[in-house]
C-alpha cells in the first residue's frame, strides 16, 4: 500500500470516529468551507437513516482527500428532514440555501425532486434556489425528459423538462427497469401465462404521485409494446401517496387488483399472472401481509421499491422467497468495495439499496465545486450556477479514472487544480450525467429471505440500452 493510501485509510477511520468530520460536531466551519445541502427522508414514507450516513461519509472522504491534497478547502453537510413530502421539502431547500449558504442539494423521491425543481419556474423569483439538485432517488420517466408534456401546467412542464438544466439523477429511471421486469415476468411461463388462461395479464398497485404513476404506465407501456401472440394487459389500481399506514384498507385494493375486473381497460381480462407493488417502502411491508391473506395465490414480482430493511421488518415473513428487480446495491470492483468498508468503518453496518447512489450523489457535487472553484482567489465563493455548469465534467470521456475514498478524491483534486479531466466511477458504477442530466445504471433480480435480499442475476444497462443479462 502506498503512503498516500495509507494516509487516506488513517484519515477516513478518523473522520468516522471524530463527531465534526460528519458535520455534527461543536466546531464552526471556517470560511474555506463549502456547504451542501441533503434534503433526504428521515422519518417519513420513504425513510432510511443510511441515506444520510453515507452523504455524511462522502463529505468526510472528501476532506480527508483535501488534507491529503494539501487544499485549503473543506466540505460540510447541512441536513434537513424532506419526510418525503414535497412541500416540506421544497420549503427546507429554501432555508438551506438562503439561511446555510449551500451551493447544491441531493433530495429523494421524485415528488420532492419535482417540488425543489419546479421552484425556478414558479412566477416568484425570490424563491429560486439556483443551485444544482441530484436526486438519489428518482425513477419517474418524466423527470429530466425534453419531450415531457403537461399541457395545463407550464411549470410543471418546464420542471419536468429541466429547461434550466439544475437537476441531475444518481439513479437511472424506471423505463430500463420497465424492460428487465417484464422480461422476468415473461420468463416465468410461455409468454407470461403463468395461471394459463391463455392472457398475459399484470396488476400494478401504486402510489397516486410521481414515482408511483411514472413506473406503473412505463410497465404499462412495455407490456404493450410485446407484441404477444396471446391478449395482454395491465391494470393499474392507484392509492393515496399519504394514505394512512395503520388505517387504510389495504385489503380492499388488493381484492380488486386479483378478481376478473379489469379497472383500466373496463374488461373482465381474467385473474393476473402477477402482481407488482409501485409505492414507498413503509407501505409495501403493511401490503405484503395483507396481500399474503387477500391475494389468492396469485404471484409477485416486487419493484426496488421493496428492496429496503424497512420492508422485511413490517413484512415479517410475508417477503421471504419473493423476488424482484431493483437497481444494483454495489458496483462490482473497487469502488464499490471500498465504499462498502468505509462505511462499515464508520458506522458498524453494512451498505443498504441506494446508500452508493447517496454517496456518489454527494461526491459528484463535491468534484463538481472543485472544478467551478478553479481559478477562483477564494474557492469557497462558488455560485450554484457555477456548480451546476461544472457537473458534466466530474465525469469527462477520456478523463483520468477516480473511484470513491480519500486517496482517490485526493488523486482527483490535484487533476482539478491541473486543469486536467476526470472521469468518476462511483460506489453505484460510472456517474456518466446525459446532457439532460440522466444517468445508466445496473440492474439486479434479488430474492428475499428473512433478513436480506440476495442478488441472482445481474443486467447491464450501461453497455447497452437492452440490458442484457450479464454472465
Amino acid at each position: 500500500m502506498d503512503k498516500r493510501a495509507s494516509c487516506a485509510k488513517a484519515l477516513a477511520l478518523l473522520s468516522a470516529l471524530v463527531p465534526f468530520a460528519f458535520g455534527c460536531g461543536p466546531s464552526e466551519p471556517s470560511a474555506s468551507t463549502v456547504a451542501l445541502g441533503a434534503v433526504l427522508d428521515r422519518t417519513g414514507s420513504l425513510a432510511a437513516a443510511s441515506w444520510v450516513d453515507s452523504a455524511n461519509l462522502a463529505i468526510a472522504d472528501a476532506n480527508s482527500g483535501l488534507d491529503l491534497s494539501g487544499r485549503g478547502l473543506r466540505f460540510k453537510l447541512q441536513v434537513s428532514d424532506s419526510t418525503n413530502t414535497p412541500k416540506v421539502a421544497s420549503q427546507r431547500a429554501i432555508e438551506l440555501v438562503s439561511q446555510k449558504g449551500v451551493v447544491g442539494i441531493i433530495t429523494d423521491s421524485s415528488q420532492d425532486d419535482i417540488a425543489l425543481g419546479s421552484l425556478a419556474y414558479d412566477a416568484d423569483p425570490s424563491n429560486d434556489l439556483n443551485v444544482p439538485i441530484v436526486c438519489m432517488a428518482c425513477t419517474s420517466p418524466a423527470i429530466n425528459n425534453p419531450n415531457s408534456v403537461n399541457a395545463v401546467d407550464p411549470v410543471n412542464q418546464a420542471t419536468l423538462r429541466n429547461e434550466k438544466h439544475w437537476n441531475f439523477r444518481a439513479l437511472m429511471d424506471a423505463m430500463p427497469q420497465a424492460k428487465v421486469f417484464v422480461g422476468i415476468a415473461q420468463g416465468k411461463a410461455p409468454l407470461g401465462d403463468i395461471n394459463g388462461d391463455g392472457h398475459f395479464k399484470l396488476g400494478v398497485y401504486y402510489s397516486d404521485e410521481a414515482f408511483g404513476r411514472g413506473f406503473a404506465d412505463a410497465l404499462k407501456v412495455t407490456v404493450a409494446a410485446l407484441g404477444l401472440s396471446i391478449p395482454s394487459s395491465v391494470e393499474l389500481i392507484p392509492h393515496p401517496a399519504t394514505a394512512d399506514l395503520n388505517a387504510y384498507d389495504w385489503a380492499s385494493d388488493i381484492r380488486r387488483l386479483v378478481d376478473t375486473n379489469n379497472e383500466t381497460t373496463m374488461a373482465k381480462d381474467g385473474i393476473p399472472d402477477l402482481v407488482s407493488f409501485v409505492t414507498f417502502p413503509q407501505y409495501v411491508g403493511s401490503m405484503a401481509k395483507s396481500y399474503g391473506a387477500n391475494g389468492n395465490g396469485v404471484p409477485v414480482l416486487h419493484t426496488h421499491v421493496s428492496r429496503f430493511p424497512s420492508v422485511l421488518r413490517l413484512a415479517g415473513t410475508s417477503l421471504v422467497g419473493q423476488e424482484g428487480t431493483s437497481h444494483i446495491q454495489l458496483a462490482p470492483g473497487p469502488s464499490g468495495a471500498v465504499f462498502a468498508s468505509s462505511l462499515r468503518a464508520a458506522t458498524g453496518n453494512d451498505p443498504q439499496f441506494l446508500d452508493a447512489h447517496t454517496y456518489d450523489g454527494v461526491v459528484a457535487l463535491v468534484l463538481a465545486v472543485a472544478i467551478a472553484g478553479r481559478g477562483l482567489d477564494d474557492p469557497s465563493q462558488v455560485t450554484g450556477a457555477r456548480v451546476r455548469d461544472a457537473m458534466s465534467r466530474v465525469s469527462a470521456a477520456g478523463g483520468t479514472i477516480i473511484r470513491t475514498g480519500p486517496a482517490e478524491l485526493a488523486k482527483a483534486f490535484d487533476l482539478i487544480a491541473a486543469d486536467k479531466p476526470i472521469n468518476y466511477e462511483g460506489a453505484s458504477g460510472p456517474l456518466d450525467f446525459s446532457p439532460d442530466g440522466n444517468v445508466m445504471d445496473m440492474l439486479v433480480l434479488w430474492k428475499a429471505d428473512s433478513s436480506a435480499f440476495g442478488e441472482l442475476a445481474t443486467y447491464d444497462c450501461i453497455s447497452s440500452p437492452e440490458c442484457p443479462k450479464t454472465p
